[in-house]
């Protein structure tokens, strides 16, 4: 992985990118750690248009992951909302794991592109 890729609206902290700076994959942290489902919901929300929109223009590259920090297990308000927040993502065809699950990141970083 190499550094930031920038977009107007979106910054992805974790890109692999070619020589000539073209991202080939690109992992997103998104903490869903919030108080309030509310938020977690408009925080997903606004990662999910900022990726459609990427999408849409053909300027987001496959393979994408989203690592969300944020506990998914329990029956919560904010538990349902960040499994919400992920359905949306899967919807989108972004692949999402645990920001705890170093194992599936590592193999997501280390998978051809």
């Amino acid at each position: 992985m190499t550094a930031t890729w920038r977009f107007p609206s979106a910054t992805f902290p974790l890109v692999n990118a070619t020589v000539e700076d073209e991202p080939l994959k690109i992992i997103k942290p998104l903490s869903l750690v919030h108080a309030d489902a509310s938020q977690i919901l408009d925080h997903g929300a606004a990662w999910q248009h900022k990726v459609r929109t990427l999408q849409r223009r053909n300027l987001l590259p496959a393979p994408v992951l989203v690592a969300v920090e944020g506990q998914l297990e329990d029956d919560t308000r904010q538990a349902i909302a960040r499994r919400e927040v992920v359905e949306g993502f899967r919807e989108l065809n972004v692949q999402v794991v645990s920001s705890t699950d170093e194992a599936a990141i590592e193999e997501f970083a280390l998978r051809s592109a």
